[in-house]
């Protein structure tokens, strides 16, 4: 099955770079080829690519979340880090 991959239909974080051909994770920030990624969602007519099962789970299950900063919780801090 061919994957669904344009360059037009990329949030902004999620724009193809001019070097080596990959988007965002916007769950984790990891780069994702578009090409070979096996996980990828499609919401509100745009294409989003993920590492994983989970980074998938997690933004299908919110979007909202990822695609407006201001939302995004910060990830919690172990006590004592400085």
């Amino acid at each position: 099955m061919q994957q669904p991959f344009s360059t037009g239909s990329h949030a902004p974080d999620q724009i193809v770079t001019a070097i080596g051909l990959g988007v965002k994770d916007l769950v984790c920030g990891m780069t994702v080829d578009p090409h070979t990624a096996k996980h990828f969602h499609i919401h509100n007519g745009r294409t989003y690519y993920f590492c994983s099962a989970k980074c998938l789970e997690k933004f299908a299950a919110n979007p909202r979340q990822y695609l407006t900063p201001e939302l995004r919780s910060a990830e919690p801090v172990p006590e004592g880090t400085i």
